[in-house]
This record gives C-alpha cells, sequence and structure tokens, in this order.
C-alpha cells in the first residue's frame, strides 16, 4: 500500500481522480434535481427569502433608531458636533419649525408627529427609511426625523450607482424581489409571486414585500451552470496535473525542448481557459465586461480586461522563460562560431523582428485606444477602478513583454558579434542606433499605415540602447533589469498611447459632426412615439395622475430614449379639462419656445411646429391616459428639432456625464461646435467668437468646392483644430483646443505614474515573497548610501511639491470665489435698479435673462426661485438650503458664505449672501454647477502634472543614486572582501585599484597593515610562551588570594572572640577551624592542579544545593560593614557544578560590591521551565559605563591591586557547566548581575 501512495504516483493518482470527478459531474444534474421534490424546495426557498428580507429590514430599523438615540444625546452639541451624522439624514423640528438638518432631503414632518416609529417617505425620486421620535429638552419639546435613502428610482450613470436595496436583496436571494409601500393591506394574487406584509416592531404595517417565485427551469439552468463552473475547474486541473507529468520527463531534456513545452503549456492552457469561458463566463463585473475593451486581435483571446490579462500574463511568462534559457545559453558560450558573415545575416533578422514588434506594440496600444470605452486621460483617477488598472497593468505588461523580446534579440546579436564586445560595446550600441533609425524609416515608408510617429520611433530606439548598454555594461541584478525593462516599456507604451488618443480625438471630431447633423425627422418622431407608448402603460403615472407630476415626469424622461439624446426635450402631463399638472423640461427656455397644446384627442397624436422663432422645430405628441376606459389625463412628449444640434452646450455636466451622443472622448466644456448658414453665424456658445477672414475664406473654399477638411483657428488666444463639411448647404465645424507640451506632459504623466505605481507593487511584492535577501540587501552599505541619497533629494523635492499644490489649489479657490462673487455682485446691483417696483419672481427672471447668470434664490430656508427650477421642482436638487449657510447668514449675520458640496457625484463651490428684491428679503445662491468657471489648472491635472514630476524624479534619483553609490561603495566593498579574508588568516591579500582622498589613505593603510601583520607573525608566536608563563603565575597568584582572605577573616573572629572571654568562644573555635581547615584544603587543590602547566583547577562536576552555597559565602561576610539580604526558596535549588567555583564566583561579586562601597547586597533564585536564575544586586557606585563591555575581559581592572581575572573566571566556570552570566544593569544606584543556570535534565 505505501508503494502506491509514493511521491512519484500522487501526479498520477491526482490526474485519475480529477478524471474521476469530472466523469461523474457529467451526470450529476439529471440526479441531484428531483422534479417530485420541487413544492417542498420552493416553499423552503421562500420561507429563506422571506427571512433573508425581514432580517435584513430589521437590521436598517435597528440601526437608525440607535443612530436616532444617539442624536438625542449629543443633540446638546449640535451643530458644532455633527461629525457622526454623515452617513444619515438628521431634521429636528420645535413645534413646526424647522431648526437642524444635516442635509438637504424634502423629507416632509407626518402629521402622527408624536409617535415613535420608522416608516417609508415616497419623495417621487427617492424612497427614505424615516425612523422619527421625539424628545424634551429644556423644558422645550423636540421632534427628530432620521432618515437613510432605501430606493433610488432613477439612473444618470448606470446601475452601479443607484442605491436601491431591493435590488440588492434581489441579487442575494437570487430572485426578483420588489418592495410596495403603499398597498400594505392587500396581498397579490399572482401565482407567480409570493408577497407578504412587514411590520415594525409595535405592530405598524410598513410595507408589502412581493417576491417572484423560482421556476423549476431556473433552478435546474443555475444548477447546470453550477456545475459547468466544476467542470471547468476540473478540466483546468486535470491540464494543470498532466503539464506537471510531463515536465517530468523534459526536464533534463536540452534548452529548447524545454522551451517548446513551456509554450505549449502555457500557450494551452491560456487557449483552454478561454474554451472553457473562464473567466467572462462566470463573473460578470467591470473587469470582464466587453463595454470596457474587446478587440478582435488572437481570435477573442483579449475580448475583455480580463482575458485581455490573462493573455498578457502568458505571454510574459513564455518570453521570460525564453529569456532565460538564451540568458543560460549566453553564459554557457554555446552556440555557431563567430563571423562577420553570420552577425551581418543575424543583424538584418534582429532589425526586421524589432521593427516588427515595435509595429505589433503600436498595433495593439492603437486597439486599446480605439476597442475601449475607457479614457485613459478624461478619467483619471489617483487610485483608478480595478477595470482601468488592469487595463494599465495590460498595456505595461504588453510593453515589457516586446522589450523583452526585443532583449532576447540583441543577446543573439550581441553573442555573434566578431570583435572584442566588451571593449567596442559601445561603439556597436551606437551603430546599431544608427542603422534601427535608417530602417525605421524605410520601414514605415514603404507602409500605407504606419504605427506611431517618427518621434516614437527615435526616442523608443534610443531608450532601447541606453537601456541595453546599461544592462550589458553593468550585468545588475534581476530587481534593477526589471525595473529598466518596465521603465523602457511604459515610456513606449504611453507614448502610443498618447498618440493614438489624440488621433482617436480627431476620429471624434467627425464622428461628433456626424452625430450633430444626422438629424432626422423620422428617428426623432420615432422617439417621440416611443415616449408617449411607454406613458400610455405606466400604471403608476395613471392610478396616482397629477401627484408628484414633476418627478413622475422626470423619471419617464430618464427611462425612455429621449434621455439618450444631448437635445432638448420635455415631457408634460394635462389634465383632462387641459390644465397643466406637471412635468419636466430639460431646459427652462424651453417654456418660451413650446407653442399652446390643444387637447382634443382620443388616441395618440403627432405633431410638428415650428418655434415662435423660427429657427428649428418642435417635433411633439399627445396622448391620452386612461383608467377603466376614462380619460384620467393627457402626456404630452416632444424634442426639439435643429439641422445642427447645439444644445448640449446648455445641458448640466450631472445629465452630459454619461450620455452617448457627444463622443465620450473630448469634455464636452473644451468642445466647440460652430455652423455657417449664409451670412447667420451660431456657435454653442456666445463667447465663441472667430475671426472674420476665417469665416470669410471657410465660404469661399466650400462655394467652389464643398468637401470636408481641418482648419486650425485662434479663440481667446489659444489654438483650436476644428473638422468642418458641409451639410445641405450649413457649414458645420466641430472643434477641440490644440494640446499644448504642458497639457501633453499632463497626459503622459497621468498614466506614466498609474505605471509606476504598478511597478512599485510589482517590487514589493517580490520583495516580500524573497524577504531573506531583501533584508540582506538593506543591511548594505551600498542600499544605504542609496536610500539616503534618495531620502535627501526627495523630501525637499516632496515639500515644495506639496507647496506649490496648495498654493495652487488656493489660488484655484480664490479665483472660484473672485467669479461667484462678482456674480452676485452684477445681480445685487440689477436688483438694487428695482426697488420694489417689480414682483421678486419677476425681477429674478429678468435678471437672469440680462445677466447670463444662472442662480437659485431661497425665502428663509425654503426654495423660491431658480434660473434651473425643473430640478427643484422634480424634486433632483433638494428644495432645502445648506443648514451652515442658511444659519450663518440668518443666525450669524453675514454677509457672504462660501462652502463646497457635491452633487451627483461632482464637487462644485457655492456663494450663499442675503439680498433684497420686491419688497422682501431672500437668500442668494451661485454656484460653479451651473455656471462653468475656467481654471487655469484643475484639481487632477494639477495632481497629475505633480505626481508625474514626482515619479520621474523618483525614477531618475533611483537610477542616479545607484551609480553614485557603485561609485563610491565600491572600494568599500573591496575592503570589507579583503578584511573578511584577513580574519580568514589570508596574510597575502591586498587591494588594488588607484583611488585618491580618504578612500586612498584607507587602502594604502590596509596594506600596510596587512603587512605589518605579517612580519609582526613570527613575534608573535615567540612571544607566546612568556605570554603563557606570566598568564599562570596570575592566575596561581589569585587563586591563592580567595581562600586566604576568609582565613583571615576567621582567625581575626577568633582572637576578637577569645580577647572578649565571649560564651561562645568554643563554639566560634569550631567553626573558625574548620572553615580555616576548608580553606586550607581548598589551597591544597589549588596547588596540586596548578602543578600541571596552564591549567586551572579541574572541575569536580555534583549535585549540590546552590541556597547551601550561597548561606556558605554570606556567613564569611558577616564581620564586613554590609547587609546581605538572601531571598531563599522555599524548596532545594539543586543544579550540577563544581563547589568550590560556585564559592569563588559568589565571593568573586560579593567582594566587588564591598569595593563598589555597597551597604546592602540582595541576592534572589526564581525558578523557570529549563533554568534558574539568580539575582545580585547592589547599591553601590556601579560600573562605568565605558566599562560595561570590558568587566568580564581578561586582564581588565579598576583596582590598583586588581588582576583582572575574577570575573573573567567566574564567566568561564558558569558557562562551562551551560550557564550564562551577564550584567544585567548599571548605573549610579549600583549593579544588577544574573546568572542563569540549567536545570538538571531528568
Amino acid at each position: 500500500m505505501k508503494g502506491i501512495f509514493k511521491k512519484s504516483n500522487l501526479k498520477w493518482i491526482s490526474l485519475s481522480a480529477l478524471l474521476l470527478l469530472l466523469l461523474i459531474s457529467a451526470f450529476a444534474a439529471p440526479v441531484l434535481v428531483d422534479k417530485k421534490m420541487w413544492s417542498v424546495r420552493l416553499e423552503e426557498k421562500l420561507k429563506e427569502t422571506e427571512t433573508l428580507v425581514a432580517d435584513a429590514l430589521d437590521n436598517k430599523i435597528s440601526r437608525l433608531a440607535s443612530f436616532n438615540e444617539k442624536i438625542k444625546i449629543k443633540m446638546p452639541r449640535l451643530p458644532e458636533d455633527n461629525s457622526f451624522t454623515e452617513n444619515y439624514f438628521v431634521f429636528i423640528f420645535k413645534e413646526d419649525s424647522l431648526i437642524y438638518w444635516n442635509k438637504e432631503a424634502d423629507i416632509e414632518k407626518p402629521e402622527c408627529g408624536n409617535l415613535k416609529l420608522p416608516y417609508f417617505f415616497d419623495e417621487g425620486l427617492r424612497v427614505y427609511l424615516v425612523y422619527a421620535d421625539t424628545i424634551v429638552y429644556n423644558n422645550n419639546r423636540y421632534f427628530i426625523q432620521t432618515a437613510e435613502i432605501f430606493e433610488q428610482k432613477y439612473d444618470l450613470y448606470g446601475e452601479e450607482s443607484r442605491v436601491s436595496f431591493s435590488d440588492s436583496l434581489s441579487i442575494e436571494a437570487g430572485t426578483n424581489i420588489t418592495i410596495d409601500y403603499k398597498n400594505t393591506d392587500v396581498s397579490v394574487k399572482d401565482g407567480r409571486y409570493r408577497s407578504f406584509i412587514f411590520k415594525s416592531k409595535d405592530g405598524n404595517s410598513l410595507c408589502k414585500i412581493i417576491i417572484e417565485n423560482p421556476s423549476l427551469d431556473n433552478e435546474i439552468n443555475n444548477l447546470k451552470r453550477t456545475i459547468s463552473t466544476v467542470q471547468s475547474l476540473l478540466i483546468a486541473l486535470c491540464f494543470f496535473v498532466s503539464a506537471l507529468i510531463l515536465y517530468v520527463y523534459v526536464r533534463r531534456s536540452n534548452r529548447i525542448t524545454r522551451f517548446v513545452f513551456w509554450t505549449l503549456a502555457v500557450g494551452g492552457g491560456r487557449i483552454l481557459i478561454y474554451l472553457l469561458g473562464i473567466p467572462s463566463a462566470y463573473f460578470h463585473n467591470a473587469l470582464t465586461d466587453p463595454s470596457n475593451f474587446s478587440s478582435p486581435f488572437a481570435f477573442g483571446l483579449v475580448r475583455s480586461p480580463a482575458e485581455f490579462l490573462i493573455t498578457a500574463i502568458a505571454g510574459t511568462v513564455i518570453i521570460v522563460i525564453g529569456h532565460k534559457y538564451f540568458e543560460e545559453y549566453y553564459r554557457n558560450d554555446e552556440g555557431a562560431p563567430k563571423s562577420r558573415l553570420s552577425f551581418i545575416v543575424a543583424l538584418f533578422v534582429f532589425t526586421a523582428l524589432f521593427l516588427l514588434t515595435l509595429r505589433g506594440v503600436g498595433a495593439s496600444i492603437r486597439s486599446v485606444v480605439f476597442d475601449s470605452s475607457i479614457r485613459y486621460f478624461r478619467e483619471f483617477n489617483l487610485i483608478p477602478e480595478p477595470h482601468i488598472l488592469v487595463m494599465n497593468l495590460n498595456i505595461l505588461t504588453l510593453g515589457f513583454s516586446a522589450v523583452l523580446f526585443s532583449f532576447v534579440l540583441l543577446l543573439s546579436l550581441y553573442r555573434l558579434y566578431p570583435g572584442n564586445i566588451k571593449k567596442d560595446l559601445y561603439k556597436l550600441l551606437a551603430g546599431l542606433f544608427l542603422f534601427l533609425q535608417l530602417a525605421g524609416f524605410l520601414f514605415d515608408y514603404f507602409q500605407t499605415n504606419p504605427q506611431g510617429t517618427p518621434q516614437i520611433r527615435i526616442s523608443y530606439i534610443l531608450l532601447f540602447v541606453i537601456t541595453a548598454y546599461v544592462i550589458l555594461k553593468n550585468n545588475p541584478g534581476h530587481t534593477t533589469r526589471f525595473m529598466l525593462y518596465s521603465l523602457a516599456a511604459s515610456v513606449l507604451v504611453v507614448n502610443l498611447l498618447t498618440y493614438y488618443n489624440s488621433e482617436l480625438e480627431r476620429e471624434s471630431l467627425k464622428t461628433t459632426s456626424l452625430e450633430l447633423t444626422r438629424n432626422d425627422e423620422n428617428i426623432y418622431s420615432f422617439m417621440v412615439m416611443q415616449t408617449l407608448n411607454q406613458l400610455t402603460g405606466d400604471e403608476e403615472i395613471i392610478n396616482e395622475f397629477g401627484k408628484k407630476a414633476n418627478a413622475k415626469a422626470f423619471l419617464a424622461w430618464n427611462r425612455s430614449l429621449l434621455y439618450n439624446e444631448n437635445v432638448q426635450s420635455f415631457i408634460r402631463f394635462y389634465y383632462d379639462d387641459g390644465k397643466p399638472a406637471g412635468g419636466y423640461l430639460t431646459n427652462k427656455n424651453l417654456e418660451s419656445l413650446l407653442p399652446d397644446v390643444l387637447i382634443q384627442t382620443d388616441t395618440v397624436m403627432l405633431m410638428q411646429s415650428p418655434s415662435i422663432f423660427g429657427e428649428f422645430r418642435i417635433i411633439r405628441g399627445i396622448v391620452p391616459l386612461t383608467k377603466d376606459k376614462s380619460i384620467v389625463g393627457y402626456a404630452e412628449a416632444g424634442v426639439v428639432y435643429n439641422r445642427v444640434n447645439l444644445d448640449f452646450a446648455s445641458m448640466p455636466e450631472f445629465i452630459l456625464k454619461k450620455r452617448i451622443l457627444i463622443s465620450d472622448v473630448i469634455d464636452p466644456n473644451r468642445l466647440v461646435v460652430f455652423y455657417l448658414n449664409g451670412d447667420i453665424f451660431k456657435s454653442s456658445s456666445d463667447k465663441i467668437k472667430l475671426d472674420d477672414d476665417f469665416i470669410d475664406e471657410l465660404k469661399e473654399n466650400f462655394e467652389a468646392n464643398p468637401r470636408e477638411e481641418w482648419a486650425v483657428a485662434g479663440i481667446d488666444g489659444e489654438e483650436y483644430l476644428f473638422y468642418i463639411t458641409e451639410i445641405s448647404g450649413l457649414i458645420v465645424g466641430v472643434g477641440k483646443e490644440e494640446k499644448n507640451i504642458s497639457w501633453k506632459l499632463s497626459d503622459f504623466f497621468k498614466v506614466f505614474f498609474i505605471h509606476v505605481f504598478i511597478i512599485f507593487i510589482i517590487i514589493l511584492i517580490l520583495s516580500v515573497l524573497n524577504y531573506k535577501r531583501t533584508i540582506r540587501l538593506f543591511e548594505s552599505y551600498k542600499a544605504r548610501l542609496i536610500a539616503g541619497f534618495i531620502v535627501v533629494s526627495v523630501v525637499p523635492m516632496l515639500i515644495t511639491s506639496v507647496y506649490i499644490k496648495n498654493l495652487i489649489e488656493t489660488k484655484n479657490d480664490e479665483l472660484i470665489k473672485k467669479r461667484l462673487e462678482e456674480y452676485s455682485t452684477q445681480i445685487k446691483n440689477y436688483l438694487e435698479n428695482y426697488p420694489g417696483l417689480i414682483k421678486s419672481e419677476a425681477l429674478f427672471e429678468k435678471a437672469a435673462l440680462d445677466l447670463s447668470v444662472d442662480f437659485t434664490v431661497f425665502q428663509k430656508n425654503k426654495y423660491f426661485y431658480s434660473t434651473q427650477p425643473y430640478y427643484y421642482m422634480t424634486g433632483l436638487m433638494p428644495d432645502l438650503i445648506n443648514y451652515k449657510a442658511f444659519s450663518d447668514i440668518e443666525g450669524r449675520n453675514k454677509n457672504i458664505i462660501y462652502l463646497s458640496g457635491v452633487f451627483e457625484g461632482i464637487p462644485y463651490s457655492a456663494l450663499y449672501t442675503k439680498i433684497a428684491a420686491g419688497g422682501g428679503e431672500y437668500i442668494l445662491e451661485i454656484n460653479d454647477f451651473f455656471n462653468y468657471i475656467s481654471l487655469p489648472l484643475s484639481d487632477i491635472e494639477l495632481d497629475v502634472f505633480m505626481f508625474g514630476i514626482l515619479s520621474l524624479s523618483s525614477i531618475l534619483l533611483v537610477l542616479l543614486s545607484t551609480l553614485l553609490a557603485n561609485q563610491i561603495s565600491q572600494p568599500i566593498i573591496k575592503l570589507t572582501s579583503a578584511t573578511k579574508s584577513l580574519s580568514g588568516g589570508d596574510l597575502s591579500i591586498k587591494i588594488e585599484g588607484k583611488y585618491t582622498g580618504e578612500i586612498g589613505e584607507l587602502t594604502k593603510g590596509f596594506n600596510m597593515m596587512v603587512q605589518r601583520l605579517k612580519e609582526n607573525q613570527e613575534e608573535l608566536a615567540m612571544m607566546e610562551r612568556e605570554t603563557a608563563w606570566k598568564e599562570m603565575a596570575r592566575q596561581v597568584a589569585h587563586e591563592i588570594k580567595n581562600p586566604l582572605t576568609p582565613i583571615k577573616l576567621s582567625v581575626q573572629q577568633l582572637i576578637a572572640a577569645y580577647r572578649d572571654k565571649s560564651p561562645k568562644f568554643d563554639a566560634i573555635f569550631d567553626k573558625v577551624t574548620n572553615t580555616v581547615i576548608n580553606q586550607i584544603e581548598l589551597l591544597t587543590n589549588i596547588a596540586s592542579e596548578f602543578s600541571n602547566f596552564a591549567r586551572m583547577p579541574k572541575l569536580n562536576i555534583t549535585k549540590i544545593d546552590l541556597t547551601k552555597i550561597i548561606e556558605s559565602v554570606i556567613d564569611l561576610f558577616q564581620s564586613e560593614k554590609i547587609d546581605i539580604e538572601f531571598g531563599k526558596p522555599s524548596g532545594r535549588i539543586i543544579v550540577e557544578g563544581d563547589e568550590q567555583h560556585f564559592t569563588r564566583t559568589f565571593v568573586n561579586l560579593f567582594r566587588n560590591s564591598v569595593q563598589a562601597n555597597a551597604k546592602n547586597i540582595y541576592v534572589d533564585i526564581k525558578e523557570f521551565d529549563d533554568y534558574f536564575e539568580v539575582t545580585v544586586k547592589d547599591d553601590g557606585e556601579g560600573i562605568k559605563e565605558e566599562f560595561k563591555d570590558k568587566i568580564f575581559e581578561e586582564k581588565f581592572t579598576t583596582k590598583k591591586q586588581g588582576m583582572g581575572l575574577g570575573l573573567k573566571l567566574s564567566r568561564r566556570f558558569i558557562e562551562s557547566i551551560g550557564g550564562e552570566i551577564e550584567l544585567a544593569e548599571t548605573s549610579k544606584e549600583g549593579a544588577v548581575f544574573k546568572i542563569k543556570l540549567p536545570k538538571i535534565k531528568t
């Protein structure tokens, strides 16, 4: 049995097991699903879903209730301390007056203000979960509402950005779940659904949960998908194990065979993963979304960012393996003989493959730009989204593979060079640079569509040659090579990315021109009809006609085809008597352009009508909305039709952000559109003024020969590139600002910074995986030099960058404030010209029209007027003013307040100030959300530029620091190596090299030292015998001196007792004579032991009680002026050792304490698992700091008559029995010695 499970058989056993599991899984689906048990399973699943929903709702309500209690506790500190309220809405009422709110929302106070309960509030566009409560504070009763958004009905930026509790539950439960907040007393009678009423803990019905019954077919399909996933995993594992089995047979083959094997294994594995649909078929997120990137290259192997990553990694692995084997081949100097002919042939082959590789990278990057919806230069974040980060990793990996492959080709050329390669390296690479440039020029010349530009080719070849020179000259380590390859790759791919992005922008001008001029009445009529059909089927609008009509109109518009077009459009509702019920218009100006509506139809009616200004037509339709065959009202939908659509310029940014009509390659704020119709000039902004000569030249050119052309024109001192074409007699131009050098650098650094971050992370991971080598590396002198250079250089640069960044941000803020203040001053001055003559609303309307400034006016804390009223009327923007602005202006009488905020993910700055109009007082809000303010350098552009400069500077500093550290550390490294050789006894070592300065003096001194050591070696040998005799004499003297001291003390004690006629004389006599006899015996043993030349007394190892030895030594010092306290343990402390050596050790320690003027000695013994620890502490003068490391050295002493052997011999003895002795502490208050003695092993 053991033979079966040998290591060599485990792979075969694993493969067999995997194949067996794969076979079993093929028959699993029909067996696992029993249709007869489906009804039971369905009931269980529905109950599980009900529990899931109920628990989730309970948790939300509980958290909201807990937060409500927290508000009540911290209410005295509001609004100053409101940081804890960021995640929830808070409203506090005093009676019926709203006195505090932390966020703006249109949540009303319920009539049942006395109750403590949760409830849902449908605002129109959002549903809030609200918790209401009351509190009495300072004899006043307050009503508190805390809330959070539960459902967001509209969708501006995609489903992933919408808050939806029901959607998140549906995903978790695996079935469709909807929540009805209104009909909480009627159950659903449709058999396809299950419903239940959710009640709060106090018994109130909050909502009705509707769960779609899972179908048997769906359950089987889900199970099949699960089994398919398992099968795919098993197939992949079978392939992996088979590759391991085959590798056993090829690992000893030649390099070509091994490389072919790895190429087939990795390539085959990649193809297998693709055929199995991994990961796209099993994971659905931004990484597997083809809309982010999908290319026809490689037969679909790069159909998503994740697929691209797998393919790029597989290709890189193959090239890395090939590089490894080729380096081995190169180092072993194998291959064909060198000759001029072989080198010339290799040169042409290398050049062809090098240029083809460069073209392949260019084509791939072009695909990355044109086949992707990711905008690398518009959607920059310092921490990018996962799919953008992966795409940046992909293009970096692609460039890395190309550079590494090119270097492998260069190694083959390097290998075949017939001359002295080390001597001619510089000449070879310089010649190669010129030859590649000439070949590249010819290569591009004969291509119809060359990839990249000559500048990119020249710069890349130069960078490649420099990188090759550094690597071939210095032969750096793998990490340095990886960094050099990666940086060269990053520069190449980012340059290509920048170039193709500019090409895409040019193409987008054509696309935008086509989109803006493709306006077809039939298309617009179709969109209007589709919208009307959508409205007739909207049960919520029909059943609650007239309620929250503005919000419902916006929702209908958001869900219609009209939302997908950047044209002015509208949806309006009318009662059956023709009176307006509400609506939504994309621009308030449409109100004055739309003709009156005649309600006289029972069917859908589509019509066209010219505007009152005659420049465009309005395509609109009206349809009756019926309920139970009765008309409850009418719905109108329409668009503004113009031959050239310039409406995008008047659309707010949060509406434009994800729109599909205008190409998202170009920022709409930087897009310029104009058209010429005879002498009529119209543009997307009144601020755009073109030179009259430019316009006249266009007219002449297109009158003579209608065509399309590119032209450059100046606007406000900036150059704009225009794509100009003629359509049905109209000359239409679409342009963008041309990028200057600073802009191009900014674009370059946007991606380059991310690449540097990726390179750093990869190096960090490799360093952690090989942490031992990393630690050794950073312990080296060279690494410390590099780190020092970098720190000294980078820290000032960081400080300067932070300062500049803060300075520019401050300037930007000041510019925004200045512009907003100018707008507010204009409005104030304008209003002062009409003191009480015109009603407020009409006056605001007139000011907006005359000044062309967007603003909002609040009366007290509520919305009163806005130049963009429909965003407030629909509820998209709350009609409540910012609390801080309101409290500062009304409560603290501040004149102007500047605040910043975020709306729909877009940051903005706002100014609030008090104004007077029409005899009333109001609060004016002006922001840069609706009023575009151009900044010299935006925050993102500033971050990109600063971080890009820092990245590039850091890389250059690392490279320069490495080169400089090499120059400095090379002689130190040689000196270190020579010192190691010298310590090993090699006295013939000598440092070669011409060094100057201190390094030269050091190497010269080292060589002289080695020479003198060699000369003194013989002299030292002659002195050894004499030294040995002297050493023995000192040791004998010291060992004899120790027993004499207690003998002297004992005799003195005996004499004193005799003279004092002590009654205990006999006992003292016996004790003293025993002590003297013992010490004399000790002297006898010492004399016999020293009879052997240079040998200390032989150890007599026995089991002894350490406490008795310490007590006997304490007895010896009874007549001394010192108090010895012994913390004697309760039991016996038995150790193995020599009793006499132990005695001498403690005598030495106690004697040293006495000589250090100690008054007290404390002795303590502690027991640990494996050893005993003896602590000897005194209160003497301690040991000086400079002597701490010398007290155990031989011959060291601070006493006039000392020999410097006591502690040395004590340590030798303690260590000879497996123990340790150390000076644990020392100060002016005394010294502490600790002795560790091993326990006797049983």
